[in-house]
């Protein structure tokens, strides 16, 4: 449930009041305009959260920037709130590990776990398969947890082609590979 919670604007208010906000609060979210890589605008994605967030007293403001504006200002270290996408600069866990908890989105948003570090430096350096995964899934339970980062949308790429294409492999991570085509 924690992954993927239902949606239960009366629990969030209580969870408001709770944590003292039962007034609700106001904060800038940032986001790219133009086409977006997934498929879905950042602006629709956007409105869409901002929509559901003023249900339960929650104001957030749009922030709509150009892209490469947005994203030099992320890059400095103080934003409140942005939307980006993310693709792995290489396949395997290190390299979301050092991206949500050591390196790049961690600093840039503010959010500084000592326990998932040694999480995520441990696991990197970790030689056996049946530890190392151990390791991340410890991790990834701390950062379902402590809720620093909320994936919103997993886009997809479509990929067309014909039979008499040959030689193509899928890359998972987004690059078109047409060396051996």
């Amino acid at each position: 449930d924690k992954l993927n919670p239902k949606y239960d604007p009366e629990k969030a208010k209580q969870l408001l009041a709770q944590a003292g906000l039962a007034g609700g609060f106001s904060f800038p979210l940032e986001y790219g305009t133009g086409p977006s890589p997934v498929g879905v605008t950042y602006e629709s994605i956007a409105q869409k959260v901002q929509a559901d967030l003023k249900k339960v007293g929650i104001d957030m403001q749009l922030v709509p920037e150009e892209f490469g504006v947005m994203l030099t200002k992320y890059r400095q270290k103080d934003r409140t709130a942005v939307i980006s996408y993310n693709q792995p600069d290489y396949l395997g866990p290190s390299d979301w590990a050092a991206q949500m908890i050591l390196n790049t989105w961690a600093p840039r948003l503010h959010y500084d776990s000592k326990q998932a570090q040694d999480l995520a430096n441990q696991a990197g350096a970790e030689t056996d398969p049946q530890k190392r995964t151990t390791l991340y899934q410890q991790m990834l339970g701390l950062l379902v947890d402590e809720g620093p980062y909320v994936e919103l949308i997993q886009g997809k790429a479509p990929v067309v082609t014909r039979s008499s294409v040959q030689g193509w492999v899928y890359f998972p991570i987004g690059d078109a590979r047409l060396y051996g085509v």
